[in-house]
């Protein structure tokens, strides 16, 4: 082929509609890892484009490597010139051309850099260098894995990685409310969500069941006001029992591709039972779009790690 994508499953690309548009006959392949040295050895192509899990395997076959594409230590672009495989990453100038249309300086600035899980941490540090920013709290979501807002994977027919969110305080709390029949209480929702309002208090997330309704908070700015909330609560809908948990977090498995697969809510739950990932909380809108999962922070990371596995690595 002259151009092309290579990665393994590629059913979710819009390359090759994209490159059409824009003139050139651009192909779509499909490799196996086993497959993939002999592939770029053949060089039977002019320049193709890297996707997942293929750009750290490709650079050992390369015969140059930009100095982007060191320091990242991936490659998503190669050349053939005169005979040799020339490899570039586009993903960094690309970041740094849209941080600055937008006028945004970063430089001594605090930045999260939310990396894939296999790119090694070292790497992705390159980014801060220049950019001239502080990402200490790369370090903090990579050592503890824990945020106050939700960690999300997007996905279409497959799971992928999309935005982490910033992160300032460690801790959550589920403000867990029991009520017997409180689904037959008119108003009882909006009840509790005003104590919250009246407190100054916005939430994260809102499950509830047919006796149960739980409030998802920061624990930084719950804890000055815990005991007017709680006493305002007992007071506005008198509930049989208020709990509190903390050390929680959520994780929103979010995409339209999951109403087309079958068993998708199965693959997620034997994956995080598979790795000892005791789940605390579930919910699914009847849109299904989204699969919201609530763990301990202690397992988040392994519970991230699961998903993405059952999903991506293993591609059941």
């Amino acid at each position: 082929m002259m151009y092309g994508l290579i990665g393994r499953t590629l059913k979710h690309s819009f390359s090759k509609e994209i490159h059409e548009k824009l003139g050139y006959d651009y192909e779509l392949k499909e490799l196996e890892p086993s497959e993939v040295a002999d592939f770029i050895r053949k060089k039977e192509f002019s320049a193709i484009n890297v996707t997942i899990p293929y750009k750290e395997t490709v650079m050992p076959y390369l015969d140059e490597i930009d100095d982007h594409a060191k320091a990242i230590g991936s490659c998503n672009t190669i050349v053939k010139k005169d005979g040799k495989l020339y490899g570039y990453n586009t993903d960094f100038p690309a970041a740094k051309a849209l941080i600055e249309r937008q006028g945004i300086d970063v430089k001594g600035k605090k930045v999260l850099v939310r990396c894939d899980f296999n790119v090694p941490l070292k790497d992705a540090r390159k980014y801060r260098k220049n950019f001239e920013a502080n990402t200490d709290y790369l370090n903090k979501f990579k050592k503890i894995g824990c945020m106050n807002k939700l960690d999300e994977l997007y996905c279409s027919d497959k799971i992928q990685f999309g935005e982490s969110y910033t992160f300032d305080d460690l801790d959550n709390y589920f403000v867990n409310i029991e009520k017997d029949m409180m689904n037959s209480e008119i108003g009882f929702g909006r009840k509790v969500l005003q104590v919250f309002e009246d407190n100054g208090l916005s939430f994260e997330h809102m499950p509830s069941g047919i006796d149960t309704l739980t409030v998802y908070v920061h624990q930084s700015e719950f804890e000055e006001k815990e005991q007017n909330i709680i006493s305002g609560l007992h007071r506005a809908v008198a509930p049989d029992a208020i709990d509190l948990e903390a050390d929680l977090a959520l994780i929103a498995v979010v995409g339209r591709g999951m109403r087309r697969n079958r068993g998708t809510a199965g693959r997620i739950f034997s994956a995080l039972a598979h790795n000892h990932v005791n789940v605390k909380m579930i919910d699914q809108g009847s849109s299904e779009l989204n699969i919201i999962i609530g763990v301990e922070n202690r397992d988040f990371e392994t519970a991230i790690r699961a998903i993405y596995d059952i999903f991506v690595t293993a591609q059941l």
